[in-house]
């Protein structure tokens, strides 16, 4: 998928975006320095009442929208994106504890009140990420693409906004979270 990514991009011209940065670029720039903090201006988010939990089994048939770590705004430093504990710490801030945790991760679903989609925030052994439900009762596609994929791009930015709190979870035999401003690996 990220090779066809790349193809795709350098077709366009936009090499230079498709290639995530080198190890020694990112570590110019301070690495995952200030991660933790928001990533996005707190005021541009939406609501975080706008995004109600629900009970995990709703999620259950969610199909994957993106990984957090991919996200564009932030490919340059996606060293912190991809933790698990990161992504776990903002939910839990918004949220509390997970509702759900499979083995080898967690699972957080909640409702978009205002497009009414059912949305997973989750991690498991691919990192960090976020569907969407994007069937009916009865197994078919909702058809509605376009308006999932701003509930999806919503929440994201809501977590983004939010400042992880001190939160750990033993997940796969190791400990994930922050504490202290900083990630536990």
């Amino acid at each position: 998928m990220r090779a066809l990514l790349v193809l795709l991009l350098v077709a366009c011209g936009n090499e230079d975006d498709a290639r995530p940065p080198r190890r020694a670029e990112a570590e110019t720039r301070g690495g995952d320095e200030g991660m933790l903090d928001p990533v996005l201006d707190p005021s541009g988010a939406p609501a975080a009442a706008r995004f109600v939990l629900v009970d995990v089994a709703r999620g259950r048939e969610a199909a994957r929208a993106r990984s957090w770590a991919g996200t564009a705004r932030l490919r340059e430093a996606v060293g912190a994106r991809g933790e698990p504990g990161n992504l776990l710490c903002r939910l839990w801030a918004l949220y509390g504890p997970p509702p759900g945790t499979p083995e080898g991760g967690f699972r957080y679903v909640v409702q978009d009140a205002e497009l009414g989609y059912v949305l997973v925030a989750y991690a498991d052994a691919a990192g960090p990420a976020f569907g969407a439900v994007i069937t009916n009762d009865e197994g078919h596609r909702l058809g509605d693409e376009d308006r999932i994929t701003r509930s999806v791009d919503d929440f994201v930015h809501l977590v983004d906004a939010t400042r992880p709190v001190d939160c750990a979870l033993e997940v796969g035999g190791r400990t994930i979270g922050v504490r202290s401003g900083e990630l536990l690996r």
